[in-house]
């Protein structure tokens, strides 16, 4: 899997590719608001029919309200 994160005028983008998925229903996305506290930003459903894919696929999420 290929992360990536940027950070445009109070905006933050977070963009991912999977090779492959198996079984997979959605992908957690998960915010600290300390080192020790996380709490769950979204879930992102899965592209994947029936959650398994051998090709690869291309994910977004926007935060439009990101942490101080």
């Amino acid at each position: 899997m290929v992360l990536k994160g940027r950070s445009d005028f109070g905006v933050n983008t977070l963009t991912w590719n999977t090779q492959s998925e198996l079984n997979n229903s959605h992908f957690e996305l998960m915010r600290g608001q300390t080192k020790d506290v996380m709490s769950v930003l979204s879930k992102i459903p899965t592209k994947a029919a029936n959650g398994t894919s051998s090709t690869p696929l291309s994910y977004e999420f926007i935060d439009e309200k990101p942490s101080a």
